[in-house]
Order: structure tokens, then C-alpha cells, then sequence
């Protein structure tokens, strides 16, 4: 093998690595932004009106704490 050869080979080698390596960092951007989750519980100590939806309901977990409104009866998870 020849020295250009083997410096073509090398910044070949060194692209791919390059390329391989943001490729991996981008898959993984999704699952990390979707990691924060809240879980939001019956709560009637929230201070809000709910307006046709009787049940208030508290979100806590990875972000901030807040009241919303809510048909469902029990606890349920969700991405903040």
C-alpha cells in the first residue's frame, strides 16, 4: 500500500467514524427528550375550575408540577 493509499484510507476511515458517530447521537436525541415524564393523580386540592370535566387532577414527576382537568377516573403517565 502506498502512503497516499493509506492516508486516503485513514481520512476514509476517519469520515466514517465521524459520520457513524453523529448518526448514533442523533438516534438517541428522541429517546432521552421522552425520558421526562409526569404522572397526574385525582388531586381536589387544585385550586382551578373545571368546566364539564368534574375530576382535577395534579401532575407531578420530571417537570414542574401543574393542576389540568380530566375525564378519566384513575392515574395515568405521561411525557412532559
Amino acid at each position: 500500500m502506498t502512503s497516499t493509499a493509506r492516508t486516503n484510507r485513514r481520512r476514509f476511515l476517519k469520515q466514517a467514524g465521524t459520520t457513524l458517530a453523529a448518526g448514533i447521537g442523533i438516534a438517541l436525541i428522541p429517546s432521552v427528550a421522552h425520558a421526562s415524564q409526569v404522572t397526574c393523580c385525582p388531586d381536589s386540592s387544585c385550586s382551578m375550575t373545571c368546566q364539564g370535566t368534574p375530576i382535577k387532577y395534579r401532575c407531578t414527576g420530571s417537570c414542574p408540577s401543574y393542576c389540568t382537568c380530566h375525564t378519566n377516573v384513575g392515574c395515568y403517565t405521561i411525557p412532559c
